[in-house]
C-alpha cells in the first residue's frame, strides 16, 4: 500500500493544528493508536486528543514544522521542529524543540503508531528553575 497520501494528510494536520482542529486526528488515525513521547505512553485516539488539547492549554502559539520525511512501505520518519512559549514557566523567548516521529500505518492508511523521539533534558528540563541548574552541572561534569 502506498501511504504517500495519508502521510501528507497527517503532516498537514500537524503543521496546521489549532485548538479547534485537534479532533480531526480521528479521521487520520486508528481508534486504538499507540502514542508515545517523553511524557506519555498511551493508547487511543481520544487520549491523543487530550494530549494535544493540554498542549494548547499549557503553551502559547505551539507550531510544528516538518522539515524532512522518510518513507518505506507502511512506515515513515518525520523530522520536525516545534516552537512554543510555555504559560506556566516565565519565558520571554519561545522555546524550540527538534525531534523525530516514527509513524506506522495500517492497511487502510490510518496511523496505528506515533512514537516521538526528542531530548526532554536539553529542550525542557534544563530550562526549569532548580532542576535545570542540576542538569547543567551534571552535563558539565560529564563533558569530555
Amino acid at each position: 500500500m502506498d501511504i504517500s497520501g495519508p502521510l501528507q494528510e497527517y503532516i498537514r494536520y500537524y503543521e496546521t493544528m489549532t485548538p479547534e482542529s485537534v479532533g480531526q486526528i480521528r479521521s487520520l488515525a486508528r481508534e486504538d493508536i499507540h502514542f508515545r513521547d517523553p511524557f506519555n505512553d498511551l493508547h487511543g485516539v481520544e487520549k491523543v486528543i487530550e494530549v494535544m488539547e493540554d498542549m494548547f492549554r499549557d503553551t502559547i502559539d505551539p507550531k510544528f514544522v516538518i522539515v524532512e520525511t522518510y518513507q518505506k512501505d507502511r512506515s515513515a520518519i518525520l523530522k520536525w521542529e516545534m516552537t512554543f512559549t510555555p504559560k506556566k514557566i516565565r519565558s520571554q523567548e519561545p522555546w524550540y524543540v527538534v525531534g523525530m516521529s516514527e509513524l506506522s500505518f495500517d492497511g487502510n492508511g490510518k496511523v496505528s503508531s506515533h512514537i516521538d523521539y526528542w531530548d526532554a533534558a536539553s529542550y525542557f528540563y534544563e530550562k526549569l528553575p532548580l532542576i535545570g541548574t542540576l542538569i547543567r552541572l551534571v552535563k558539565n561534569r560529564l563533558k569530555v
